[in-house]
């Protein structure tokens, strides 16, 4: 049985309790309308623009209204991962190929692509869920890339447990991770879609500074207007802390990719405005592989699985596989 604290305090004590209770009316009321404001103040920018004067009802989301309350009381909270967001494997022959979604994303980025070299191919698949991702932006303003990393080496793992051979196929983020993971782990080959290893992002060098004042801000509305359009499970706001840590993540790929030899498909798209197209170069430059091949899809966007040519996309990894196993 635990005792109730005596009653009885010193003045001294007295003090110190006063003095942690206005940390924490600072911390839990203070802080959190601070951010708050900074965050909307952020938010209604993007509605006063020339182009934007009738988006907000329509560029307002859910997701937008949760990160707002997310903000009044920022804590951690249990979420269920949202229905279709999970990771998901389809057992198939002893070549597995571990399919990675890129930031703010889902494992159903991979759902297309996974049952085709399932079905087709007779592949073991694998999609993975990184950590952070599949349930509210909360979630993912709460993790960084060790956590990142270290969900994506899980789906390896497991993998290698039924299969001889692994080939990574990542998107964005996921494609840094698997270059990441390549180089220092032996792979069987490697695909990357719109990889990032070096991107400029506006004040990027200040972004831990300003983190905890403005913890989220809107997804541009193009980018929104896609993800419904495709019925698509990302989340529509994004979290400073989580841009802060991709950062790191590309400097420290960036170090690393010289150490991979298996060999890789590099697969940029032309209408891609997050990833500059010097990146699939950059990647092909820098990694030890003996195969390094290139496929371009000049009428896609950054979501390159989504849009006008991604049956071309997916044949193109298809023949890869093919050819290197």
């Amino acid at each position: 049985m635990i005792s109730k604290p005596s009653l009885e305090k010193t003045d001294e004590t007295k003090e110190k309790k006063k003095s942690h209770d206005y940390r924490e009316i600072a911390s839990q009321v203070l802080s959190p309308y601070k951010e708050m404001f900074s965050w909307f103040n952020s938010f209604t920018i993007n509605f006063i623009k020339k182009d934007a004067s009738s988006s907000f009802s329509s560029s307002t989301s859910m997701q937008s209204i949760f990160a707002l309350i997310d903000n009044l009381a920022p804590r951690k909270v249990e979420r269920n991962v949202r229905d279709k967001a999970g990771p998901f494997f389809n057992q198939g022959n002893e070549i597995g190929v571990l399919l990675t979604h890129g930031f703010s994303s889902t494992a159903q980025e991979m759902q297309e692509l996974s049952h085709l070299l399932n079905e087709e191919n007779g592949y073991t698949t694998f999609a993975v869920l990184l950590a952070g991702h599949g349930t509210s932006p909360g979630d993912l303003a709460q993790t960084d890339m060790i956590d990142w990393y270290k969900s994506f080496k899980e789906g390896f793992d497991l993998l290698k447990q039924t299969c001889s051979k692994i080939i990574l196929v990542g998107h964005s983020m996921g494609a840094t991770l698997s270059l990441l993971l390549a180089a220092n782990e032996p792979v069987d080959a490697i695909v990357t879609m719109c990889a990032p290893v070096k991107v400029e992002y506006f004040m990027q060098d200040y972004l831990f500074l300003i983190a905890d004042l403005l913890k989220y801000f809107p997804r541009r509305k193009e980018e929104v207007a896609l993800m419904d359009k495709h019925k698509m499970l990302n989340y529509r706001v994004s979290s400073l802390k989580a841009v802060d840590n991709l950062l790191e993540l590309m400097e420290i790929a960036r170090d690393e990719i010289h150490k991979v030899t298996a060999p890789i498909l590099t697969i940029t798209a032309g209408k891609d405005k997050r990833v500059p197209l010097y990146n699939a170069e950059k990647i092909r430059s820098q990694v030890n592989s003996k195969i390094k091949e290139d496929f371009f899809a000049p009428e896609s966007h950054h979501t390159v699985l989504f849009g006008p040519e991604k049956q071309q996309v997916m044949r193109e990894i298809q023949r890869f596989i093919k050819t290197v196993i």
